[in-house]
């Protein structure tokens, strides 16, 4: 058997790091083309002066890719079934539009009715979901949302609230015990 040369050693090592550039660069290629979005489900509690001061449901909605996305529907899947509880049409702050098209890198939160906190449904809601434009779908779970799915209840708001401060939300996606 002949010892490889200095010089042969060398190719085989440029040629090892060709290739490990050429799948870096792949990889890197895949990652940027692909649609990525996060979806934080939290528990919404409102301040200051807001006529209903029942918590919600919010759904931060991250969009990671370097791409716009339009973001069509929101909503729930639930548990042993392929059912969608979707939010036909979710409360967005003012000046956002539903559906919403999401820039590269830029979040969005929109809010359901109290309503959806009170029905006997929420004990078997697996995930959120978000739906976009080309139909495809995301998931998302918090340490709140399973919190109120495994109790049933929605805890107290942990701050006091303020009748003259601005009115807005406190958004919790854990709580502290």
């Amino acid at each position: 058997m002949i010892a490889p040369t200095t010089f042969q050693l060398g190719t085989f090592g440029i040629a090892v790091a060709g290739l490990l550039l050429s799948i870096r660069g792949a990889w890197r290629d895949y990652r940027r083309d692909k649609t990525r979005i996060r979806v934080v489900p939290k528990i919404a509690y409102p301040l200051g002066p807001i006529a209903d001061a029942r918590p919600r449901l919010a759904f931060e909605i991250v969009n990671d890719s370097l791409f716009p996305i339009t973001v069509d529907e929101v909503g729930f899947l639930f548990r042993g079934t392929k059912t969608r509880g979707a939010i036909p049409v979710p409360i967005t702050a003012s000046g956002v539009a539903w559906p919403n098209r999401l820039e590269p890198l830029s979040s969005v939160t929109v809010y359901s009715t109290p309503e959806y906190l009170l029905e006997p449904t929420i004990r078997k809601v697996r995930c959120a979901y978000v739906s976009t434009a080309n139909g495809r779908a995301f998931r998302g779970t918090s340490a709140a949302l399973r919190e109120v799915v495994d109790t049933g209840t929605v805890p107290p708001c942990p701050r006091e609230r303020s009748p003259t401060s601005m009115p807005g939300f406190l958004n919790i996606d854990r709580f502290l015990r």
